[in-house]
């Protein structure tokens, strides 16, 4: 190469390597890592599904009459008669109590008040608003009504997706302790650049103190799941559905995780990724899933009650979200979730930096064939260590930046040298 060439092919590599660090965690790149994970799950030994769910599906538009209420009802008596281990319904719309002034005269017909006055009357900061409130509203009396008392004495979990859960109420009304600690940027990941920390999933915050069980879900299953999350401001994490119902099938007085990674579970221990999120060996992603026979609400109604004693009952309006869910609570109860480790965020930055460096100072030392038979051998064992990496260690790499930045320095040297030998070629022949 002579020296203006060299140079051209130096900031080149150099644009290349800063392109791979910052474009880490765009979202095309993250795709194509998930599709990696799915071809390399395919060598993964086979997980046995835990099939010891017991599904409901419900019909959304019978729900929303009262006799559809009341047989729900009759169906969450039967399952706590019943002994059930763990009722976990996933719904958008679940009801809250409503509320009427006091002074409405017993003469006249109740009627329900909107939801925004049921939520202002829930919502109690101190003790004097809410003997205010006691004084001044009333629950009305109606199937809605029944099932909301029924939900939060029963303690279901539940899941909201266009309302986030406020973390300041959950603590305190979920019966599940876990610790607050891990933020986003906090102790010494706040010294790292953001574009070296994976995207976390947030939630919304939201002012109703509800009295139920609410947990963040992630109703994505076509790449990474994401077990802890993160408020807007990053100020507050929480589990997500699935980790809370796990700790409550392992019968875990708390949930514990910091900033590496791990999650703490009495006795086990989980590793997640600076975010909080691992791939799951049964997801819509790798095309492995839990066998469900889901029952619609007459069939599961007319069922014994011992065949729900002790098991999880998972109850949804929608098919996928409920399938999502039973993925998720095999893949966590098989130990079957493969995160990116920790150190990533500086190692996968110093391995391109050593690829730049055998592209600029290397690659050109070598003869065509050689450099070709170089670059191949470096791709094939980047490509082979990842699934060793997921076999052996339950590990998973992300390279897709690193082969791609390998891919273009080795094309780009390739092309210049058959270029300038071409060109040196026809030089000879014009002046010999």
């Amino acid at each position: 190469m002579n020296k203006h060439r060299r140079l051209y092919f130096s900031v080149f590599i150099f644009l290349c390597f800063i392109a791979a660090v910052l474009l880490a965690q765009n979202s095309t790149l993250r795709w194509l890592d998930a599709q990696m994970f799915r071809v390399a799950s395919h060598l993964l030994p086979q997980a046995e599904s835990a099939n010891s769910y017991r599904s409901i599906l419900l019909d959304a538009a019978r729900l929303q009459s009262p006799e559809g209420i009341q047989e729900f009802r009759f169906l969450l008596r039967k399952l706590r008669k019943a002994n059930a281990a763990e009722i976990v319904w996933l719904s958008d719309n679940f009801p809250q109590m409503d509320y009427l002034p006091a002074d409405t005269p017993e003469d006249e017909p109740v009627e329900e008040t909107s939801t925004k006055q049921a939520a202002e009357a829930s919502t109690s900061p101190t003790t004097a608003e809410m003997e205010e409130l006691t004084l001044q509203w009333r629950p009305t009396e109606g199937e809605r009504n029944k099932l909301a008392w029924m939900l939060e004495h029963q303690k279901v979990f539940l899941t909201q997706y266009s309302n986030s859960p406020n973390t300041h109420s959950a603590s305190r009304a979920n019966d599940i302790v876990y610790h607050e600690q891990l933020r986003f940027k906090h102790g010494w990941r706040q010294y790292i650049p953001s574009i070296f920390l994976p995207q976390a999933k947030t939630f919304r915050l939201s002012n109703a103190q509800w009295p139920y069980r609410i947990y963040p879900f992630d109703i994505d299953a076509t790449g990474v799941h994401s077990f802890i999350w993160y408020s807007e401001d990053h100020k507050f994490s929480l589990p997500d559905l699935s980790l809370a119902v796990f700790s409550q099938m392992q019968q875990s007085a708390a949930i514990n995780w910091d900033e590496t990674g791990r999650i703490q579970l009495n006795g086990q221990e989980l590793s997640l990724d600076l975010s909080g999120k691992a791939f799951s060996y049964f997801s819509s992603l790798t095309e492995k899933h839990t066998q469900l026979n889901s029952l619609n609400l007459p069939q599961a109604s007319d069922k014994a009650a011992s065949f729900y004693s002790q098991r999880v009952v998972l109850i949804a309006q929608d098919a996928q979200q409920l399938q999502i869910l039973a993925d998720k609570l095999s893949s966590l109860e098989q130990g079957a979730i493969y995160a990116t480790p920790v150190n990533h965020w500086w190692l996968s930055p110093l391995l391109l930096l050593l690829v730049v460096i055998y592209l600029l100072w290397i690659l050109p030392l070598l003869s065509r064939h050689s450099g070709l038979f170089l670059g191949a051998f470096m791709l094939l064992g980047i490509v082979v260590a990842q699934p060793l990496l997921l076999i052996l260690h339950g590990l998973w790499w992300p390279t897709i930046n690193l082969l791609l930045l390998l891919i273009a320095g080795q094309i780009t040297v390739y092309v210049y040298v058959s270029g300038q030998q071409l060109l040196n070629h026809l030089l000879e022949k014009q002046y010999a």
